[in-house]
């Protein structure tokens, strides 16, 4: 019996990951207004320190978006709606969003196939 893998916490940082991907999709568009995906990017990013499991080794992505989303914020709160801002946030974040998406979709292989052995 693998204990990683009854770790409801992968699968919820999976779908917080999916959402932050969302979220970045939809402001690098334009389909979101900027302060609402400011928003909804920084609650999922609370989110996601709060249900990602600590051994898994992502801690600089984490700084690393963590620094975007709050450049993101501030540049909004200045500016009031912020494109060059989100346009910005979405370069920087979208490839730390892969890399926490492919942490997180590793570690869950890894269980399962842990818990099937």
């Amino acid at each position: 019996e693998s204990t990683r893998s009854s770790d409801p916490s992968l699968l919820e940082a999976q779908v917080v990951v999916n959402r932050l991907r969302q979220s970045s999709t939809e402001l690098a568009r334009g389909d979101l207004p900027s302060a609402e995906a400011a928003s909804k990017i920084a609650a999922d990013f609370k989110r996601l320190g709060s249900v990602l499991p600590t051994w898994l080794p992502v801690h600089r992505t984490l700084d690393s978006l963590y620094q975007a989303t709050e450049e993101l914020t501030a540049s909004i709160s200045e500016a009031g709606e912020g494109t060059e801002a989100a346009r910005r946030w979405a370069e920087k974040a979208t490839p730390l969003v892969d890399i926490l998406d492919s942490a997180v979709r590793q570690t869950r292989r890894q269980a399962n196939i842990g818990a099937a052995g």
